[in-house]
């Protein structure tokens, strides 16, 4: 076309919420942060300062919105003239346009110009409604990024006008001229209602959070979540929302609720006492606490139980400490529902639990009226280390031992317990933390005896365990010690020393100290006086003939007085899953990014070797190792696996598999060569390829036989061979379905047979001459035998192809005249059919 004349006008930036890159690189690279960046904005009158009185407020106020409109209709006229294709398309799609598309221009339009789109964000925000729910999920990503990404500002809080201090600004407006002071109240009037449409925009999402839909609800819970980290004014609505959704009637929004929460305390520690100030007006309400007690209400249960595990997971500084810190706050919390479920007696369930473990968090950043009002409760916590399961029972040993470490008289009653408490070992999943409670109390406690007695039934006690459990077992011995030199040594020649006790006293713990002396009960109540050193301790050299090699590593180490250098976990490390992924060579998960937040509430994953180790070598690499010293403890079990069953190689492509099928008196034969040590040669272990061979002659000459019987035993009546085809005979058997098979009396893989009586012809069995059953008894191997059976399933298949290949019964009528009953030879039947 010809030449265009020039517009006057500034053509305004392209609206579109995302149109290419081209135009994403054409808009301001900040257009949404201009209207806060001027330095009136931040203008705000101090806590302490009263407001200014109310004329003022409303003449800025209405002085505000008529600036506020007038740019607001400047712009729109400038969209309607200008002759940029992006702002004539932009104004049709909002006159004409989809719902998505519009979403799209009114997005884009506030991104890019703020102040001049108002109308646009409120429409926005209207959207977001129960009523009109699919819109609602449409638009509400859009919402929440326009506000935390453009419209918020920064680093403070939105001041509304009722806080401005228009007295002390009145002379810096007058300075700045006419233009420039409806500017500033332009700019303080849309922070105002930007204010005022944040807050409309929670309350519709509260009402999303109270969608019957599961769905509805987890986006609205991760959308509140979002804007409380990104913005604080949104944290005091949200955390009060998010909380309330850990009652919740499903699961999944409970749990989706906690972990927001969750973290949000990590990413803003400035919010914890906040959040425990909503935790505890969730926990405290006067209906639920009622509904708690009466016992009628599962939801209040399963809610106080999230709010307790939340609770549980808040991280916790040493800033926490103070008078009134969130610690002291945690533990109040816990010990008030601690002392009500006590006098309910319900000290079972998983609230239990989690009280129990918060405590043992909290409690170490208490001062001691905590500990004191706990110790009150010390007699309920004893009984339930023996009553309540492996989890109770160690939580109550781990928040006893708090109370032992400011009470030394508590601990004979502690370490009595724990001493019991060993001979019933729980489930996987919670013994690390025995062991860490049992490094912890042994290593605090000074009688000698006592962690003696300790060291011998943990000793006895892993003998009946895994072999993780028994690496775990030997290394905390091996710590101790270290810790004490000569704690286990001492004991393995003749016992050690017994502690001497003054008898003249008279008291019964002398007299129970010299009784000790004689000799070990290992059945005893009392640890101190079991007699633990008056006996070798034959436990420790019992495991050098363990299975496990590194059970025997670790037990010869503390034998010689050497120290067990290990950084892993042994309980996972040396577990039966571990050692089945170590010959699958699986690969192990990817780690979270080191940044993760949320990475700190997953368990921790290790590898099969220790922590820092190296790599596990490949199949090939540790199959190329010769000498089996270079090799670490770990993988020598499976380096000699890879040597005597072939050095590591992969069978062939083409290899048969049904070689390779070894009978079990083979197999057993193999082991035993194989534990006397006399399959040490790969060519003694390729017993495949040899039982193969070996298979492959026995079928050649199996089938060379049964070609033989067929030809001596074929007759004229298997003539009908040439019409239907030649096949082999196991072939032609396997075509036959399950059904016939049946009929014929044999099952699918055409090994066993049973003829029956009756009338043949009828139910489609086929009788055997005696001719034919003497030829399959002939002979004296079991070669003849089976080729006798073949011959006779030979004729048996043609018999039924020759049925199968007969005309149907209406033809066979037509051509005889109708009739034809289903006795007579065979002969007979042939004759009529034409055959």
């Amino acid at each position: 076309g010809g030449n265009k004349k020039k517009s006057t006008k500034a053509a305004p930036a392209k609206p579109l919420a995302a149109s290419t890159a081209g135009d994403e690189a054409a808009a301001p690279a900040d257009a949404a942060a201009r209207w806060y960046r001027d330095p009136l904005t931040k203008a705000a009158l101090k806590p302490s300062e009263p407001s200014e009185p109310g004329g003022k407020t409303e003449f800025a106020r209405k002085k505000g919105g008529e600036a506020l409109a007038q740019l607001a209709k400047a712009f729109r006229s400038d969209m309607q003239t200008s002759r940029s294709f992006a702002d004539r398309f932009a104004i049709r799609v909002l006159e004409s346009g989809t719902q998505a598309d519009r979403v799209g221009v009114m997005t884009g339009l506030v991104r890019d110009h703020p102040l001049e789109s108002l109308a646009h964000l409120e429409a926005l925000v209207a959207m977001v409604t129960p009523k009109a729910k699919r819109d609602a999920l449409t638009v509400l990503d859009a919402v929440k990024s326009l506000f935390l990404e453009h419209l918020l500002p920064p680093g403070r809080r939105l001041v509304p006008l009722d806080r401005r201090p228009f007295t002390r600004l009145a002379p810096v407006l007058a300075r700045k001229g006419r233009d420039a002071a409806r500017h500033v109240r332009a700019l303080w009037y849309f922070e105002e209602r930007l204010g005022q449409l944040l807050q409309q925009f929670l309350d519709r999402l509260d009402g999303l959070l109270r969608d019957p839909v599961d769905a509805a609800r987890l986006r609205a819970v991760a959308a509140v979540a979002e804007l409380a980290v990104g913005h604080r004014d949104c944290r005091s609505r949200a955390m009060a929302s998010l909380a309330n959704k850990l009652g919740d009637p499903s699961r999944r929004v409970c749990g989706a609720a906690l972990h927001r929460l969750r973290l949000l305390a990590v990413k803003r520690p400035e919010m914890k006492a906040a959040l425990v100030d909503e935790i505890e007006r969730l926990l405290f309400r006067g209906n639920a606490d009622s509904a708690a007690a009466r016992g009628v209400n599962s939801g209040v249960a399963r809610t106080h139980r999230y709010a307790v595990c939340l609770l549980c997971q808040l991280p916790l500084t040493a800033a926490d400490t103070n008078a009134g810190g969130v610690a002291g706050r945690l533990a109040g919390i816990y010990l008030a529902f601690f002392k009500a479920a006590a006098k309910r007696q319900e000290v079972a369930g998983r609230l239990f639990a989690g009280l129990l473990t918060g405590l043992h968090r909290a409690l170490p950043f208490c001062g001691p009226d905590k500990l004191a009002e706990l110790s009150e409760h010390a007699r309920l916590l004893f009984g339930l280390v023996h009553l309540a399961g492996f989890n109770v029972g160690v939580q109550c040993l781990l928040v006893l031992f708090q109370l032992v470490q400011r009470d030394p008289s508590l601990s004979d009653r502690f370490y009595r317990a724990l001493y019991q408490r060993l001979l019933d070992i729980g489930p996987v999943a919670k013994r690390a933390m025995l062991m860490h409670l049992l490094y912890r109390s042994l290593s605090w406690d000074s009688r000698l005896p006592r962690v003696r007695a300790f060291v011998r039934r943990i000793l006895q006690v892993a003998t009946m365990q895994d072999s993780a459990f028994a690496c775990a077992s030997l290394l905390l011995i091996g710590q101790l010690e270290g810790d004490r030199p000569g704690l286990v040594t001492d004991m393995l020649s003749g016992g050690a020393a017994p502690a001497t006790a003054d008898a003249t006293t008279g008291t019964p713990m002398a007299a129970a100290a010299a009784a000790a002396a004689a000799s070990y009960d290992p059945l005893s109540r009392q640890p101190e006086f079991c007699g633990a050193e008056a006996e070798p301790l034959w436990e420790l050299p019992h495991y050098l003939s363990h299975c496990h090699p590194s059970v025997r590593l670790f037990a010869s180490q503390i034998i010689a007085k050497q120290p067990i250098v290990y950084d892993g976990d042994p309980l996972a490390d040396f577990s039966l899953a571990k050692f089945l992924e170590r010959f699958s060579f699986k690969n192990p998960k990817k780690a979270p990014p080191p940044g993760d937040p949320s990475a700190r509430f997953r368990p921790r994953r290790r590898s099969s070797s220790a922590a820092g180790a190296k790599l596990a070598p490949s199949r090939e690499e540790l199959a190329r190792i010769p000498d089996e010293a270079s090799v670490a403890p770990t993988e020598r079990h499976l380096h000699r696996y890879l040597r005597i069953v072939g050095e590591g190689r992969r069978p062939p492509d083409d290899f048969d598999s049904d070689a390779s099928s070894v009978g079990d008196e083979e197999f057993d034969d193999f082991l035993e060569d194989f534990e006397q040590g006399l399959s040490g040669d790969a060519e003694a272990a390729d017993f495949a390829d040899d039982f193969g061979r070996a298979d492959a002659e026995r079928r050649k000459k199996s089938a060379k036989q049964s070609t033989k019987q067929k030809a001596a035993g074929q007759d004229g009546d298997d003539s009908v061979d040439d019409d239907v085809g030649e096949s082999d005979g196991e072939d032609d058997i396997d075509m036959l379905d399950d059904e016939e098979l049946s009929d014929l009396g044999m099952s699918s893989d055409g090994e066993d047979y049973e003829v029956s009586g009756g009338n043949r012809e009828e139910n489609g069995d086929v009788d055997i001459d005696a001719e034919g059953f003497a030829e399959m008894l002939e002979g004296d191997s079991a070669d003849q035998a089976k080729a006798a059976k073949r011959a006779h399933w030979d004729r048996v298949r043609s018999d039924r192809i020759d049925r199968r290949a007969g005309p149907p019964k209406s033809r066979k009528r037509r051509e005889t005249g109708g009739g034809g009953g289903g006795g007579g030879s065979r002969a007979k039947k042939r004759a009529r059919t034409g055959r």
